[in-house]
């Protein structure tokens, strides 16, 4: 641990290093708002408390506390919010990176929930969707999963869909579940790529898969610099809640994503139990709560920033 600096990665095994399961808390302490990140598997995280600005944290006297320590104990923290999209102009960016491209292996898993709170989006592209979750500007297109609005021109009411694209855009290679969805209900939503096919899982079942190489698509993605973009993109915004997103390498096994449905909200990405082996193939985490810094908790530091 001292011989890799700072920056060691305590919750992946590596080298000489063998403790990452005995791993309880682990804080880097370089958060930029009041909630102090835990980025063990357990979760811990903590608050920051200050009498003024968080550059000028206030002295603890810790006599007084070892004299009173029920006293010089912080109020319990409050469970945290949701992040909630509004529909017009929240995003959360996240700096391009060789971890979100699929040609960087071939393969590549992305996990999220979504809660939408409206089923009419305000703000939408082409025919009636929104980007909730997305890689690509114009000429840098990869990537990208859509909602339909229940107002559109294809007759997609709701339809929730993930596509691969050539860098210049165009037709796409998609797949797509369309089923009744309710405002105010949460939706496990998984899309895996394994170097030939596109598959979609909804709460934890296969929904539909479509190939991308050859005809009649024809994709072959591209690793290009666009930015992630999760909550819309700079035409269209989701409304409602979006919360767990992972993304891996390389493409995750069935087992391993009924595992992480079952798992429900919160579930511990960075940790192998039972029938999920994907801690190891993990790049990137955000739970997404409201109030909160947008911290990659996988450790590989792809934090992002939310614009509003």
């Amino acid at each position: 641990m001292y011989a890799r600096g700072p920056r060691f990665r305590l919750s992946a095994n590596s080298g000489n290093y063998a403790a990452a399961a005995h791993l309880v808390a682990w804080y880097k302490l370089n958060d930029d708002d009041s909630v102090i990140t835990d980025y063990s598997a357990t979760r811990r995280s903590g608050r920051f408390y200050s009498n003024g600005d968080i550059a000028n944290p206030s002295i603890v006297d810790l006599t007084a506390s070892l004299n009173n320590p029920v006293s010089a104990t912080p109020a319990a923290v409050a469970p945290l919010a949701d992040l909630d999209f509004d529909g017009q102009d929240d995003v959360v960016e996240i700096a391009d990176h060789n971890d979100f491209s699929v040609p960087s292996t071939g393969q590549m898993t992305i996990s999220a929930w979504i809660k939408p709170s409206a089923l009419t989006f305000d703000r939408v592209d082409g025919t009636g969707y929104v980007h909730w979750m997305s890689k690509g500007n114009a000429g840098e297109h990869e990537w990208a999963f859509r909602m339909y609005s229940a107002e559109n021109s294809e007759d997609r009411e709701n339809r929730i869909s993930f596509y691969l694209f050539n860098p210049d855009g165009g037709l796409g290679a998609g797949s797509y579940v369309q089923e009744d969805v309710r405002v105010g209900e949460w939706i496990h939503i998984v899309a895996k790529i394994d170097g030939e096919r596109i598959y979609i899982y909804k709460n934890g079942v296969l929904k539909d898969s479509d190939t991308y190489r050859g005809a009649p698509y024809a994709i072959n993605p591209q690793n290009r610099a666009a930015a992630v973009r999760i909550g819309g993109n700079e035409r269209t915004s989701f409304e409602g809640a979006i919360g767990d997103v992972a993304i891996f390498y390389p493409a995750l096994t069935n087992d391993e994503l009924t595992a992480i449905y079952q798992g429900g909200r919160g579930f511990t990405f960075n940790r192998n139990v039972g029938s999920y082996n994907g801690a190891t193939d993990l790049v990137a985490w955000y739970q997404l709560h409201g109030g909160q810094a947008i911290t990659d908790l996988s450790g590989h530091e792809h934090d992002g920033i939310l614009r509003t």
